[in-house]
């Protein structure tokens, strides 16, 4: 993979696909901790889409240590 030019595909599927079906699942932090959260492609709330297509970064892996 070319980092400082990445393959096209990934640029267009980037450009044309919906942010939310990137990932099955969303985190959000509440009280310090993250919880996770099934997106539910059928069914989606307006309140989390709210959320996912926002300015910021969006948490969609969490590594447990152990």
């Amino acid at each position: 993979m070319n980092l400082k030019l990445p393959d096209r595909n990934v640029v267009d599927a980037f450009l044309n696909v919906y942010r939310h079906y990137f990932t099955p699942y969303v985190y959000k932090e509440k009280n310090g901790i993250l919880n996770r959260y099934q997106l539910n492609y059928a069914f989606l709330k307006d309140e989390l889409l709210k959320e996912i297509y926002v300015d910021a970064s969006l948490v969609v892996l969490r590594i447990k240590k152990e």
